[in-house]
């Protein structure tokens, strides 16, 4: 499979869910964490804690294997498996504040609705500790307009849509969404109320997964077979162009 240097994986739903999960005993492939921590080093010769990293990688992978492998409740609809998937997409050479490497798009998946050409970010967050980290983030007045997981997918989606040439000159829709996939119902009503104003992009918690899931499958329902890999490409070759991102 080709590689790219702004990328950790990229494939097929298809391929995503062979290379990434052990069905016989129901957990991501440990040969699979070993590629992920292998393209982060790579990237990252002096990067943080790699323990963490892994356990963050192999929560949200089985999160999303899932939301890939099951189909829309009560429907017997999946999302395509010839949709594209990128993995920790990293926002190289990308203008203003971003272009600090530690920014990445955990997942970003693209595909087709009728003509339309879909990119959908995905934030996802993996809190193992609900309680403690809801307190810590309460105790943080600018936590909205800082913090905020909506916050920073949709910065992500702007800022793809603004200086990815590829995305920008052939009207290729972004979308983006965050996936809080264990944060419980205590807390779902606080963190909504602080979702920053004019932001546009998707927010699902534990137990809706399903509803991610019918939302993925509507913008991508037509594409066609390699044509999520072939858009990844465009992509993920695109040059960047220093758009004026407060436009």
């Amino acid at each position: 499979m080709k590689t790219f240097d702004n990328c950790f994986y990229v494939g097929s739903i298809d391929e995503f869910r062979k290379d990434n999960y052990d069905k016989n005993n129901n957990c991501v492939k440990k040969s699979f964490l070993d590629s992920l921590e292998k393209r982060y080093n790579n990237i990252y010769p002096n990067g943080r804690d790699i323990d963490n990293e892994r356990k963050a990688w192999k929560d949200s992978l089985k999160q999303m294997h899932n939301r890939f492998s099951f189909e829309v409740k009560n429907t017997k609809k999946f999302i395509s498996g010839n949709c594209g998937v990128m993995i920790e997409y990293v926002f190289k050479n990308y203008p203003g504040e971003i272009e600090d490497h530690w920014h990445r798009a955990d997942f970003i998946i693209c595909g087709r609705q009728k003509e339309n050409i879909n990119i959908i970010v995905i934030e996802l967050k993996s809190w193992s500790k609900d309680g403690k980290c809801i307190s810590m983030l309460k105790s943080c007045n600018k936590w909205a307009d800082s913090n905020h997981p909506m916050n920073q997918v949709f910065k992500y989606q702007d800022i793809i849509k603004k200086s990815n040439k590829y995305v920008n000159e052939d009207n290729v829709n972004v979308y983006s969404c965050a996936y809080l996939h264990n944060i419980q119902n205590k807390n779902i009503d606080w963190i909504r109320n602080k979702v920053p104003a004019g932001n546009m992009s998707k927010l699902f918690f534990c137990g809706e997964g399903n509803d991610m899931k019918q939302w993925i499958y509507d913008l991508t329902i037509d594409t066609s077979e390699n044509e999520g890999k072939e858009i990844a490409s465009k992509f993920l070759n695109s040059e960047i162009i220093n758009l004026d991102l407060d436009s």
